[in-house]
């Protein structure tokens, strides 16, 4: 059983330096930091970058053990009665679509309150009882895990009360009638303004039009800049849509509310589509997105890669970089970091050490 204890601790360690990867990967995600190949490509480089640490710390706890990873195949070892078995990123489409479902664990610790986990606590203590006194123990088991997934869904009494003080009364329904005069209401689109037409005169402003229109230009005042449409879809971690706007969007003109490009050769067909009812959904406006010929602007992806070169020709020129290319003619520049990013991933680097004492399945 020492042999086991021992295992479990190096997976452990291995897993938690892989875990700290993922997440900064993905924490980059949100950060702008997306494959210029597009988001498949991302998703796997943070695979690969995974499992090679964890091939790298179990190889060197466990030399003689073989090694079957999901991305890298499999590599046979000195002793055949053992093997590591490696998924490193269980979820790749939630990690592409900016879903953090692929660390379930880490992330309800994050996000359960209390009170959450003490209502769930005391149901499961409930179905316990029921369980074991119940004809049928299966039958009981599964009635729990439908009433779990039933109060998943219910707001808590503190978030019960706020809607109720927050809410606005219902509206009066107005007294008497209309005096036999017929009314046409007609919505525009665009403008999301209401004109109703009566039979007594000419078209006057509904008493309601003003608040939808107010609402409108309000939800869109925080747009004043495509940059700041760009941020949006970032901080939604739509991570495919956020990939096709950097990278193939070339931008005619914008206004709030308004979007026209030319799109790429090979952007996506229904990208005008999926970027105005995603823009719809966020912000609760209409979105006019307009496709165009005219577009001769760089894309954002371009004018990224254009400033990276440039970092890159200015470092070339540095005198320490002439030395190291005389001495190394083959050498070249790789990627450019600052001393502030090597400090942060010297700190994401850094794991606590495991006790070996703890031992979950030593025998008692």
């Amino acid at each position: 059983m020492q042999q086991g204890s021992a295992n479990l601790n190096v997976m452990m360690k291995a897993a938690r330096k892989a875990g700290r990867s993922l997440s900064k990967d993905f924490r980059e995600v949100e950060n702008l930091q997306v494959s210029r190949k597009g988001a498949g490509d991302f998703v796997s480089r943070a695979d690969m970058a995974a499992e090679k640490i964890i091939r790298e710390e179990l190889t060197e706890a466990r030399p003689t053990y073989g090694f079957l990873g999901e991305e890298t195949g499999e590599v046979n070892g000195q002793d055949p009665t053992r093997r590591w078995i490696v998924d490193p990123l269980d979820g790749t489409t939630n990690f592409l679509h900016g879903l953090p479902h692929w660390a379930r664990g880490a992330t309800l610790s994050e996000q359960l309150a209390m009170r959450v986990l003490t209502r769930m606590w005391q149901m499961l203590l409930k179905a316990l009882d029921e369980v074991a006194q119940a004809p049928n123990s299966m039958m009981a088991a599964e009635m729990a895990i439908i009433r779990l997934t039933h109060v998943a869904d219910l707001p808590s009494p503190e978030e019960l009360i706020k809607k109720l003080q927050n809410s606005s009364p219902p509206p009066v329904p107005p007294s008497g009638g209309t005096s036999g005069v017929s009314a046409g209401i007609v919505t525009n689109a665009q403008s999301n303004t209401m004109v109703t037409s009566a039979s007594t005169g000419g078209p006057t402003a509904s008493l309601g039009s003003a608040q939808p229109a107010t609402k409108t230009v309000s939800a869109l005042a925080h747009y004043a800049t495509f940059d700041a449409v760009v941020d949006l879809v970032r901080s939604q971690r739509d991570v495919k849509l956020l990939v096709e706007v950097e990278s193939c969007i070339r931008l005619v003109s914008y206004q709030p509310g308004r979007i026209e490009f030319t799109p790429t050769s090979d952007a996506p067909s229904d990208l005008s589509q999926r970027l105005g009812g995603a823009l719809q959904r966020w912000t609760g406006a209409r979105w006019a997105i307009i496709l165009s010929n005219m577009g001769t602007a760089a894309t954002i992806t371009e004018d990224r890669t254009a400033a990276e070169d440039a970092i890159k020709a200015e470092a070339q020129q540095h005198p320490l970089m002439q030395a190291a290319i005389a001495s190394f003619p083959n050498a070249k520049i790789i990627d450019i970091r600052t001393a502030a990013e090597i400090t942060a991933d010297a700190e994401l680097d850094a794991l606590p050490e495991v006790e070996d004492e703890w031992d979950p399945f030593e025998e008692s």
